[in-house]
């Protein structure tokens, strides 16, 4: 079962516009050529018309449309499609490059719409490649330079890294490969390495009972909260009111107890 992983930080909010509704994601980048082949299904029936968006970075491991890594002004490897009737959405790419701390892997959106267009499952996940074809990948010249720099992570030691969300891979180093992989839906969010599944960007309340036993817990904390702030209030008025009743008793006492001391007014 695809197992939900984190979006990570390189998801670029411009992927929501047509412009990006491209099957060659390429981009004239250079490096070992790739067709991804992308199957969504639930409960083993293929899903049509559920876009997919993808993104990775080049073989020298930069994602675009990221300023911090000066490509804010490039969109290669970035772009969306939506299933056929078979279910299958298809890029045209290149085998990403690798960066510190990170095995080869591929970013993946998954939006599935009703049939008035809204939008009724939104989730990310992460899919990766065999470690015996990431090494020889590395090797050719496309890659090497950057590897020799930035290859510290193998799929092992990857925290993302995950069996079940590995493509296959078919073809050699020379004329490039096509990966297949099948995502099934709903995406398996018992990772650890979620935190990506919220339908929109703003807040909301969950769906069901979780969502009524939050808004009770929010009216009575409130309740708590005014009923506390009450009683405060209620006790400080109390002290104000003693302490100027003893003032009181106490100027009395002055104007008694002092021979001489009258009260000029009367």
């Amino acid at each position: 079962m695809t197992v939900q992983l984190t979006k990570g930080p390189y998801e670029v909010t411009a992927d929501e516009t047509d412009a990006y509704n491209i099957s060659n994601i390429t981009d004239s980048q250079t490096g070992l050529p790739i067709t991804y082949l992308l199957t969504v299904t639930k409960d083993n029936a293929t899903l049509s018309g559920v876009r997919l968006d993808a993104w990775f970075a080049n073989a020298e491991g930069l994602y675009s449309g990221v300023d911090s890594l000066g490509t804010g002004d490039q969109d290669f490897l970035r772009g969306w499609q939506t299933t056929n009737d078979s279910g299958i959405a298809t890029f045209y790419g290149i085998f990403p490059g690798i960066y510190s701390g990170r095995t080869a892997h591929v970013h993946i959106r998954i939006r599935r719409y009703d049939d008035s267009g809204s939008v009724i499952y939104n989730n990310t996940t992460q899919l990766f490649f065999p470690e015996s074809i990431i090494d020889e990948v590395m090797k050719l010249d496309a890659y090497k330079t950057a590897a020799a720099s930035n290859w510290d992570t193998e799929n092992d030691a990857d925290n993302m890294y995950n069996t079940e969300n590995l493509m296959t891979l078919t073809g050699d180093t020379t004329n490039g490969y096509t990966a297949t992989y099948t995502i099934e839906l709903p995406l398996n969010e018992s990772s650890a390495s979620t935190s990506d599944s919220d339908m929109s960007s703003g807040p909301t309340f969950a769906s069901g009972s979780s969502s009524r036993i939050a808004l009770i817990v929010f009216v009575v904390a409130v309740v708590v909260g005014l009923g506390a702030f009450a009683v405060i209030r209620k006790r400080k008025a109390a002290q104000l009111q003693k302490l100027f009743e003893q003032e009181s008793t106490q100027q009395s006492f002055l104007m008694t107890a002092i021979p001489g001391k009258t009260d000029k007014s009367q």
